[in-house]
């Protein structure tokens, strides 16, 4: 509420107390009516009731006891502990002499609200009413005034339908649309009030924050920024202009808006007006011609026109039929999709990934599909169909006919039987080595489990159980069966079975607890991918027991004052095992954290920079699996910030420790000896900003869909990189995020393309950067298993300390494009040792990759 119309007050002024029986019940404001702030109500067997009762004034009344106002309405609205209830609104209307009365409400908070014809309307949002309460409720009313004026645009002309809004002192929110002339008038208000007003204007743009103190009748508001797109569409091999296209304009940028028009123009113009300031992207289509992507373009504040010539390339069209492979029906509703060049990909191709600009289509009651607007060039079409495999070809410029046959597959049924030959209750995972996909089924003692629409092909199947009420669980069998599937389906029969895990009790003691702290002990086992978890709360002695299995598990103590402490632990299991924590760390790190002078709420935690305190999993040298998705830093202590910003860390030992204030990007590296104090001050630069850009081909400048974006934080060498986040681009090769300020590592990298890298410091927000990626041409690599020579689908090129995803072909090749010769090359794969090839002279590679399991046949 603005200070200078504050003239509804509470004015003490003590009144006489009256005790009301049964009929003095103040229904009417004659001589039974009790003016006070609240009147008691007391009978034999009725309830405490209150009432609000007050008097209403103009202003000059509210200092010198005069000018009541007479029918004005009074409403109050009972308030929860949240500002909101669903108690329903009491009203009451004033007398002659101003005066009114709210009967039957309880103590507590109420919100009122006063309004009169005339006058500008006064909302007291919190108002107490208590038991011993004795004060008359005074509410002065202002004169109502307005404010009035015109919207227009930027070039001075009128805007119509506009929406007006604006929010009063109190919360009163008004709102207005402009007239055919523009004009808009915001009413009531009272003298003084000053107010922030925003304006929306469909297809003209938006105005935000423009101050006026009300009253005022000259008010002129322009909508800044619109501007025009316009064009020539032509054939772009004749140059002849196309009389019928579709403009569609995605943007501003990160908007996520779309906006499409029809244009008929003889000559092939268009013009696009009232457009808002940023930066676009758009596609033209038309009968007949491929989908044209138009490179991302900007509309200044000013008004500026953007003006395109965009020449259209003939497009080439595909029919076929699609026919059921057993009975030779055709197949209606099957989805067929389309993507430019020749892809063996074992993933589905959907619209969304089927590339920027490609067609798709369902065939009809006769199996029959039509896909246009294609480039003359070759086209993978994938066709899917519900209880079909989906089946994928390729089709030349000089086609255009494409027939396809599903098939439903072949079935694959078995057993899960344990480790005495019964029948057993499971999951079953289903494994295809050359494109790592897997597929999972339950598995009951009675029914077995099943494996429908398998395509045909080598593949590997392990089972597992929950066994929730087992005490030695069974484990997945590591080794699996593997199972051929005939390509013209069938049905094929496998029985799986499980090995029974030896296990054992571990027990042990956390020591060196401090006063009044509880702890408890984590254990994770590891299996392959697979992870199992237990937990355990140490007694008040530290004393803690729990059954595991044979095998590695990662265990942790964690304190109730946030320490841990962590361990690799190998169970044998040949006897029972035991495990001791030790805590012995007894200084303290405290401080302050500040953001511009200001207490933060934050949660500060510390890491050891000790040799033995860095990540839990398995190092490179004895790794048999990828790093769990549990494992991370290992955190030696946490605390929340109290609201005075203050945080405490206790229970460390003395050393280095790297100090975080998780999500505000503040990292430091701290030295604690005994009590040590670290104060610390969260600055702008921890603030967030936005990165936006687009990517495009560098030799069509087209853009690129599906571009992997990530950024690395490089401000911190010590701490070494870490991926702070990643976008993949949209159909527009569009991509936005928000991170913190500072200096990244940007990497954009796509299938069939060189990866980039470059330095980006940023200290603002930056929208319009451009990404220009090159076809990959180099040389050819090859990777394989070693032992079976089998390609494998996939693998990760590490250049440096950068990672590439590398995607191979089903004979396991791949392109490494010229800009890496001369660099230190590393291939990764989880279940493989890595190669190096160090200096790379941009040859030929054949990459064989040695199977962990076989390089270490006697690991556990």
């Amino acid at each position: 509420m603005h200070m200078s119309n504050l003239h509804a007050v509470l004015s003490p002024r003590p009144l006489q107390a009256l005790r009301l029986t049964g009929t003095d019940h103040p229904t009417g404001l004659g001589r039974r009516t009790c003016f006070g702030l609240v009147c008691c109500l007391l009978g034999a067997a009725d309830a405490l009731a209150l009432s609000i009762t007050g008097v209403v004034t103009t202003e000059r009344g509210a200092a010198i006891g005069g000018a009541a106002i007479e029918g004005a309405t009074v409403q109050v609205s009972p308030q929860g502990a949240d500002g909101t209830s669903d108690a329903p609104a009491a009203s009451a209307t004033t007398d002659e002499r101003g005066r009114f009365a709210i009967a039957d409400v309880h103590a507590g908070t109420y919100r009122v609200a006063v309004e009169a014809d005339g006058f500008a309307p006064r909302d007291l949002p919190s108002l107490a009413v208590r038991e011993d309460s004795a004060a008359l409720l005074r509410v002065a009313l202002a004169p109502a005034v307005f404010i009035q004026g015109v919207v227009a645009n930027a070039k001075d002309e009128v805007v119509a339908d506009a929406v007006v809004a604006t929010e009063r002192p109190g919360g009163r929110r008004l709102q207005a649309h402009t007239d055919a002339k523009g004009r808009f008038r915001l009413e009531p208000l009272a003298r003084g009030d000053k107010v922030r007003i925003d304006v929306r204007a469909a297809d003209v743009g938006n105005a935000w924050g423009w101050e006026a103190i009300a009253p005022r009748d000259d008010l002129r508001i322009r909508i800044r920024g619109t501007g025009a797109l316009r064009g020539l569409v032509v054939d772009g091999e004749t140059g002849a202009p196309l009389e019928t296209f579709r403009v569609e304009i995605a943007g501003p940028m990160g908007s996520g808006n779309t906006r499409a028009r029809q244009f008929r123009s003889a000559n092939g113009s268009f013009v696009w007006e009232t457009l808002p300031p940023g930066r676009f992207a758009a596609t033209v289509s038309a009968e007949g011609y491929q989908l044209h992507a138009v490179p991302a373009f900007e509309l200044r504040r000013d008004g500026t026109e953007v003006a395109l010539t965009i020449a259209m390339n003939p497009g080439a069209v595909v029919r076929g039929h699609v026919f059921d492979a057993a009975t030779g029906l055709p197949v209606a509703g099957a989805l067929v999709t389309a993507r430019a060049g020749e892809w063996v990909s074992y993933r589905p191709l959907t619209p969304s990934a089927a590339g920027f600009g490609i067609d798709a289509a369902r065939t009809d009651a006769s199996g029959a599909f039509v896909l246009r607007q294609l480039p003359r060039e070759a086209v993978t079409v994938r066709v899917r169909a519900t209880g079909y495999l989906s089946a994928t070809a390729v089709a030349q410029p000089h086609d255009g006919i494409l027939d396809f046959e599903l098939s439903t597959g072949a079935t694959v049924r078995g057993q899960l039987v344990d480790a005495d030959g019964l029948a057993t209750d499971g999951v079953v995972v289903l494994w295809y080595p050359l494109s790592a996909e897997r597929r999972s089924a339950a598995a009951t003692a009675q029914g077995g489990f099943a494996f429908e629409q398998v395509a045909g092909g080598r593949y590997r199947l392990w089972g597992h159980t929950s066994a929730a009420a087992e005490r030695w669980p069974l484990r997945e069998d590591e080794a699996g069966v593997e199972v051929v599937v005939p390509a013209d389906g069938g049905a094929v029969a496998v029985e799986i079975a499980l090995e029974r895990a030896q296990g054992c009790e571990l027990t042990g003691t956390v020591r060196g607890l401090l006063a009044g702290e509880s702890a408890r002990v984590e254990l994770t086992h590891f299996n392959r991918q697979a992870q199992r978890r237990q937990v355990a709360d140490a007694d008040a002695a530290g004393r803690f027991a729990l059954s595991v299995r044979r095998g590695t598990l990662w265990a942790r103590a964690r304190t109730s004052a946030g320490r841990m402490l962590a361990k690799r632990v190998h169970a044998s299991c040949i006897q029972d095992e035991s495990l001791d924590f030790h805590f012995n760390g007894r200084s303290r790190l405290y401080g302050t954290v500040t953001r511009q002078g200001d207490p933060a709420h934050a949660t500060v935690r510390v890491q050891s920079l000790a040799a033995d305190a860095r990540r839990c999993g398995f190092d490179a040298a004895t790794s048999t699996a990828a790093t769990p998705r549990d494992c991370g830093p290992i955190f030696d202590a946490s605390a929340t910030t109290s609201p005075s910003g203050q945080y405490a860390l206790r229970g460390l030992r003395d050393g280095s420790y790297l100090l975080e204030v998780v999500g505000a990007g503040h990292r430091r590296e701290v030295r604690v000896a005994s009590d040590t104090r670290v104060d610390v001050r969260l600055r702008d630069h921890e603030r967030q900003v936005d990165f936006a850009g687009v990517v495009t081909a560098a030799d069509t400048r087209q853009p690129l869909a599906g571009v992997y974006v990530s950024l690395r934080d490089s401000t911190d060498e010590t701490s070494g990189p870490f991926k702070a986040t990643a976008r993949r681009t949209d159909s527009r090769g569009a991509f936005s995020m928000r991170v913190t300020p500072g200096t990244y590592r940007v990497f954009a990298h796509k299938t069939g393309f060189a990866a980039v890298w470059r330095h980006q410091t940023l200290t603002t927000p930056i929208t319009d950067i451009a990404i220009a990626l090159r076809p990959a041409a180099g040389a050819p690599v090859r990777v394989t298993d070693a032992q079976t020579g089998q390609p494998l689908p996939y693998v990760a090129l590490g250049v440096g300390e950068q990672g590439v995803p590398l995607r191979l072909t089903n004979e396991g090749t791949a392109t490494l494009w010229r800009e890496l010769e001369g660099r230190d090359l590393l291939f990764r794969h989880p279940n493989y040792e890595q190669v190096k090839v160090p200096r790379w002279d941009g040859s030929a590679l054949h990459v064989q990759m040695i199977s962990r399991s076989s390089a270490r046949p006697n690991a556990p």
